[in-house]
């Protein structure tokens, strides 16, 4: 499965971009969650349109990291809907991204796959083994634009996510719940929690 032109072409307009000191926030960090997102679009047999839409709101994303760490939140959706304007996306697509985009950090309705799919794809992360190494280049980033924070204040933050994430579609259930679970007892251990 591959990216449609468009998500290609945003892509490597970003990877252009991309400012040195951001590694978390990666185009190439980001090649791995589109394809990511494409497979667990497929697995729950969304259209094409939604399938391109996710594509665009994870590139949005990163988009508003390398624009604007401080407001990542505003900036990702304004220089998404500016890029997309540029390219002429499809109207009805580019407007279903950016809803994905400014909705990315609200738990998704029962009735929208394309968020749901989304919100797994952003999620997978905090199940995998490299979850902690991506966390330090986070950590890295913050350190760089505002004042050092205790790693046990990273470390409960984590827990806090990890606890808190749901995965929505059966197949991120699947691959990712006992990962997560895995990652919940790393911390509970690193914390001193039971």
């Amino acid at each position: 499965m591959t990216l449609d032109a468009l998500s290609e072409a945003l892509y490597t307009w970003l990877q252009n971009q991309q400012q040195e000191c951001f590694v978390y926030h990666s185009a190439a960090a980001l090649r791995a969650q589109l394809a990511l997102g494409l497979e667990l679009a497929a697995a729950a047999n969304l259209p094409e349109t939604h399938r391109q839409a996710i594509c665009w709101a994870l590139i949005g994303r990163t988009l508003g990291w390398l624009s604007d760490s401080n407001d990542s939140q505003t900036q990702g959706p304004a220089v998404l809907a500016h890029q997309l304007a540029q390219q002429n996306a499809p109207p009805e697509t580019a407007q279903l991204a950016l809803r994905l985009l400014r909705e990315i950090d609200q738990p998704p309705r029962p009735d929208d796959p394309a968020a749901q799919v989304l919100a797994d794809t952003v999620a997978a992360e905090l199940a995998s083994e490299q979850l902690y190494l991506r966390w330090a280049y986070r950590r890295a980033e913050w350190n760089a634009a505002r004042p050092p924070r205790p790693l046990t204040d990273w470390y409960a933050d984590l827990h806090d996510l990890v606890a808190q994430t749901s995965y929505y579609t059966p197949e991120a259930r699947s691959r990712f719940e006992a990962g997560r679970q895995a990652r919940l007892t790393e911390l509970r251990r690193l914390l001193g929690k039971n």
